[in-house]
């Protein structure tokens, strides 16, 4: 019985049509330098991103101790029994904290430092210097920063118990124009500056500050406190 030949076509078919293990093999042959020089790059870049994921961490870490270690700092001086107590931790908790705002700048630890500085001069009653403070933290701190409008307000708050109505009212606008429709606080705010103007004797500047919260903000807690003086101050005959 003859042996079966295979079809001259099928030797040529079976040659020209290699699998693609075979072709890969010998794309990598022929390109190896290229391909090692790939295969580096990404492995350079995980290592890369892996290193940077890691340091980021750790530097976030280290960030969020410092600022533990800083409030405790302040709790302990906060809470000091007697006077003498107090002066002995104040150098260096001051110098902690100028440390860390020194450090960390305009990121949240800084920030966080110049905070407990102020919070340190108005503990201690030193007025002035605390709106002074405050003020000069508000204007640094970062937009998406929520330290600026913090600060703007304990400043208004420290001028008017320093007895400066006038800055303490241009620090509440200063804090309106720069953060009012973006965070909480406007309607207190404008009834501190109606609060203000009543207090100068400015009636009609308390009548637009009640006007304004009227028409912006009219199911306002604030609002309806604004209301109460605008009719207290018409019943004293002072508006009309």
């Amino acid at each position: 019985m003859a042996a079966h030949k295979p079809e001259q076509g099928a030797e040529k078919d079976q040659g020209a049509n290699p699998g693609l293990a075979a072709k890969l093999n010998d794309f990598l042959r022929r390109n190896r330098v290229a391909a090692l020089a790939v295969l580096v790059t990404l492995t350079v870049g995980i290592v890369a991103a892996a290193v940077w994921s890691v340091v980021t961490e750790a530097a976030d870490a280290k960030a969020a101790l410092a600022v533990e270690s800083a409030d405790a700092s302040f709790d302990a001086w906060a809470s000091a029994p007697d006077a003498s107590s107090k002066a002995a931790l104040e150098e260096t908790l001051k110098g902690e904290l100028a440390a860390l705002a020194a450090r960390y700048d305009n990121r949240w630890p800084g920030l966080h430092a110049e905070l407990l500085l102020a919070r340190m001069s108005a503990e201690a009653g030193k007025w002035s210097e605390a709106e002074t403070l405050y003020a000069a933290l508000a204007r640094k701190a970062p937009a998406a920063s929520h330290v600026g409008p913090a600060a703007y307000r304990y400043a208004a708050d420290a001028a008017e118990r320093a007895g400066a109505n006038d800055r303490a009212a241009s620090l509440l606008n200063e804090y309106l124009e720069a953060w009012e429709g973006k965070v909480p606080g406007a309607e207190r705010a404008r009834l501190a500056l109606l609060r203000l103007a009543e207090a100068t004797r400015d009636y009609a500047a308390a009548r637009v500050q009640h006007d304004i919260l009227v028409s912006r903000y009219p199911d306002s807690d604030w609002t309806k406190l604004a209301a109460n003086r605008i009719l207290y101050l018409e019943s004293q005959g002072l508006l009309d």
